[in-house]
């Protein structure tokens, strides 16, 4: 009887691993609107008041409000390079377009969001970023970086 609950056991927490470190996989749906969202945004940035930030990391920020809701923020930095989109809509992060240079490597990353979590990660191709770890890093990074950014503006 021990040997049937252990082996069950056993059994149970490498099917739970299993699913944490599962691939991911992009919901074409979800991108799809997540797509129109920054479209219409995008459309929208001719009426937008903007406002201008230099943070001590040398990042500079550029904020859009378009009907005192902020829809953007462009991010540029030289050193490292960065240079970054994000698009925001009810007050959560939608999508993330990022040319970075890491290890003197330039990636371009696409990332896209619902509820505050990463539900889609890109490379520059538009191709699936499916291993679970680089999904986990991504996800954390970014929302650092937007909660660094939001409290700047503010």
């Amino acid at each position: 009887m021990k040997i049937i609950f252990v082996t069950s056991f056993i059994l149970f927490i490498q099917s739970i691993s299993g699913i944490a470190n599962a691939q991911k996989t992009c919901n074409e749906k979800d991108v799809f609107e997540i797509d129109k969202i920054k479209q219409v945004i995008e459309t929208s940035l001719i009426n937008a008041k903007e406002i201008k930030v230099k943070l001590e990391t040398k990042e500079y920020l550029q904020a859009f409000y378009v009907d005192d809701k902020l829809v953007k923020i462009s991010v540029s930095a030289d050193d490292p390079f960065l240079s970054a989109e994000l698009f925001f809509k009810d007050g959560f992060i939608r999508h993330i377009s990022a040319d970075e240079l890491i290890k003197e490597v330039f990636y371009r990353r696409t990332l896209y969001f619902k509820n505050d979590n990463l539900i889609c990660f890109q490379d520059f191709q538009g191709k699936d970023i499916k291993d679970s770890r680089e999904y986990q890093i991504a996800e954390e990074k970014w929302l650092k970086k937007v909660e660094k950014y939001l409290q700047a503006i503010q």
